[in-house]
């Protein structure tokens, strides 16, 4: 028997044999499942985690649009109200907050940033463009803006940090424009 023949001979047993297909099987699969699994964790946790950062901001924005005077005591109940909402997910590194006074002046009711106090991030100034036709003369918004840095625990290698940002505008309750002591 020539060598040529043994091998094919031996290619074609291998073929018709069907003891390990199974085994092959999940050894391919296995990790393709582990891998939908620990990602669909990380997709769940990221989504609970934006909704808590969404909750921050309404959360802060209503602590400080109360009255018609933000005092420092007022800025930092909203910073640790924000902060709360965020449990059990919170880590102190990778949260921040941007709180700013816009009043609106002159007849074309054009934005001006007149206070601003942030933590742990760098101030939004691009959100006070925005508020541009939210208000009348002397009217104004509060801007809060609340950034988390989320480090997906298993697709880490796959994104990286994910910065999750949201904004929200509010007029005062009381009146139009809340101010800065």
């Amino acid at each position: 028997m020539s060598f040529k023949m043994y091998i094919c001979n031996k290619i074609k047993k291998w073929l018709k044999d069907t003891k390990a297909v199974t085994a092959m099987e999940s050894a391919f699969i296995f990790p393709v499942l582990a891998t939908f699994l620990l990602g669909v964790v990380d997709v769940g946790t990221s989504v609970v985690i934006n909704t808590k950062v969404i909750t921050a901001t309404q959360i802060a924005s209503d602590l400080i649009t109360r009255d018609s005077i933000a005092t420092t005591e007022d800025i930092n109940e909203a910073r640790l109200a924000a902060e709360a909402a965020l449990i059990p997910y919170f880590d102190a590194s990778e949260f921040g907050i941007d709180i700013a006074g816009v009043l609106f002046v002159g007849e074309e009711a054009l934005p001006a940033e007149q206070w601003r106090d942030t933590f742990n991030m760098p101030a939004n100034t691009a959100a006070i463009a925005q508020t541009s036709g939210l208000g009348l003369e002397n009217e104004g918004v509060v801007v809060v803006t609340v950034e988390y840095r989320f480090e997906p625990r298993f697709a880490y290698f796959i994104t990286g940090d994910i910065l999750m940002r949201e904004v929200s505008f509010v007029k005062g309750r009381d009146s139009a424009y809340v101010d800065r002591q």
